[in-house]
């Protein structure tokens, strides 16, 4: 996804492209690969994690619609025989429901706050990227200027001999 973005909105980087950048400031440059490498894996770790509990949040509301159904059946199976017996079974599954609710509202609470978290990460990974981005671009034109600086001193020298 991130590349994708990238490739559509910022400038692509290529393995080759990076390749050739090495030189003078070839430590800074691998050392921002490194990092823009980094920034793209805690990215991506963050994605997965906020499927996994958007997955739980529909596990609980499945589990809570389930116990829901089950005491509007258990109500509406009401024999008069066994009043007290499924007054006493309704009740304890209003307490189950009770509990899940509350748990629900815990988890969507929980799951909100994680992807707060994770769009707030995602930001701020993208700006950071975006930076590294634009420091590797700054050392690669540097690179190519003190590359072109090299060749011509080079020719020089190879004139005067």
């Amino acid at each position: 996804m991130l590349k994708n973005y990238l490739a559509d909105d910022g400038p692509v980087l290529s393995e080759d492209n990076l390749n050739a950048s090495s030189g003078v400031s070839g430590g800074r440059s691998h050392d921002l690969q490194l990092r823009l490498q980094q920034k793209t894996r805690q990215h991506e770790e963050t994605e997965i994690r906020l499927q996994e509990v958007l997955l739980e949040k529909e596990d609980a509301e499945s589990r809570s619609m389930m116990l829901n159904s089950e005491l509007k059946r258990m109500r509406s199976a009401r024999s008069p025989s066994s009043a007290e017996d499924a007054s006493g079974r309704a009740v304890e599954l209003e307490r189950k429901l009770a509990e899940v609710e509350q748990m629900h509202r815990q988890k969507m609470a929980k799951l909100e706050n994680d992807y707060h978290q994770a769009v707030n990460f995602a930001k701020t990974s993208e700006r950071v990227i975006r930076r590294v981005q634009e420091e590797l671009n700054k050392q690669k034109s540097a690179n190519q200027s003190l590359q072109s600086d090299l060749d011509a001193a080079r020719g020089v020298n190879t004139s005067e001999a």
